[in-house]
This record gives structure tokens, C-alpha cells and sequence, in this order.
């Protein structure tokens, strides 16, 4: 079996860290081409960029 080309990538959604994994993250400025990051802390940025229902911010908070 022949290798592959595998592009990996990294997403993380950050609220209460405040960005904090995005920081330590991009220490390595090589990982810019491989890292995606959100930072939302209103319920309509997270409900409209991340996809989290408006159901589940009501019942649990926007913050856990």
C-alpha cells in the first residue's frame, strides 16, 4: 500500500479560556497553516459560527 499525502488540521473553539489554547498554540508559528481557531463568548457567535443550539445555551449557559 502506497503512503498517502495527509493534511491534518487543528480546530478549537475557545469560550472561557479566552483564547488561551489559540496562544499557547501559536507560540509555533509554523502551525499557522494548520491551526483554525473560534474565540466566542456571545450565544449568537455560537450558535451561528460554532453551530451549538440555541436549546443548549438556554438550559446549560454559554460558559461551562
Amino acid at each position: 500500500m502506497a503512503a498517502k499525502n495527509v493534511v491534518l488540521k487543528l480546530a478549537v473553539a475557545e469560550s472561557c479560556t479566552g483564547g488561551l489554547i489559540g496562544d499557547r498554540i501559536t507560540i509555533l508559528q509554523a502551525l499557522s497553516d494548520y491551526y483554525l481557531e473560534v474565540t466566542a463568548y456571545a450565544y449568537e457567535a455560537k450558535e451561528r459560527l460554532l453551530g451549538v443550539s440555541h436549546e443548549i445555551l438556554t438550559q446549560y449557559g454559554a460558559v461551562r
